[in-house]
């Protein structure tokens, strides 16, 4: 039996990481990252959609459509016939899953002082090593308010009866597979062997076709994160604006407090 897994997070938390180690490590995981909406946006109203659907002669076709088209990412395409192809395939049993409230959630996080340089990075704010000076303190501001909304949206999932779980980018550099141990649990999961990780550095994926994720040849630096040397990227003006900006309160329950 499938276990379908809806991934969401912001932008540089994790999502490709994650994806291929669920990729590597289970045979029978559907990993979602643009079907039921783009995983970098707030979750589409599931119940008022299949209340719409369930009008129609296919609802389950019409539930995972509407979510998936009309809440798209940057690559969902309504013309693409292999995106439309791929969410008939799936259609009935995601469905299902919606229905069972076994359809999982997992939501990806970094610390905010760790994201607001690597989403300065994203957005070409500044290079790829480059310092966080002061002049983008209205940048951050702008996009600590985005995190907060965004993680209040994905959080609320749990409280509607979907088994959710929030994995911090930092317990994923350090102990993927204590972080699969974790996804065991929650998801009431076994994997096909021994843990496989993925040294590379992860492109984005393009979507959810039934392939696996791409990988770069270039290690990817965990001791960027280990030892926090991006805090040394900050200007004191950037740290006072994330930590006056940031709901620490919706974050503390994650282990994420401010300087």
């Amino acid at each position: 039996m499938t276990t379908f897994l809806k991934q969401y997070g912001a932008q540089r938390t994790g999502t490709n990481y994650l994806r291929v180690l669920l990729q590597k490590n289970y045979s029978d995981v559907c990993t979602l990252m643009h079907i039921l909406g783009d995983k970098h946006s707030p979750p589409p109203p599931f119940d008022d959609l299949w209340t719409e659907a369930k009008k129609e002669s296919n609802p389950a076709l019409v539930f995972v459509s509407q979510a998936t088209f009309r809440h798209p990412s940057l690559s969902t395409s309504a013309k693409d016939p292999r995106q439309h192809e791929t969410v008939r395939q799936i259609a009935e049993p995601l469905t299902q899953a919606y229905l069972s409230r076994t359809l999982g959630f997992v939501v990806s996080i970094k610390n905010p002082y760790a994201w607001v340089s690597s989403i300065a990075v994203y957005e070409r704010e500044i290079g790829r090593r480059a310092p966080l000076p002061h002049r983008l303190e209205g940048f951050a501001r702008t996009q600590c308010l985005r995190f907060n909304d965004l993680y209040r949206s994905w959080l609320d999932a749990a409280r509607d009866g979907f088994p959710t779980l929030v994995v911090r980018h930092e317990d994923l550099v350090s102990d993927p597979e204590r972080v699969l141990d974790e996804i065991d649990e929650r998801f009431g999961l076994r994997r096909t062997g021994p843990f496989l990780d993925e040294p590379g550095t992860m492109p984005m994926v393009f979507w959810d076709f039934n392939m696996p994720s791409m990988t770069n040849a270039v290690p990817f630096d965990r001791s960027y994160y280990l030892s926090e040397r991006y805090l040394d990227r900050l200007s004191p003006e950037i740290v006072r604006t994330v930590t006056e900006t940031i709901d620490w309160s919706c974050l503390r329950a994650h282990g994420y407090l401010p300087l």
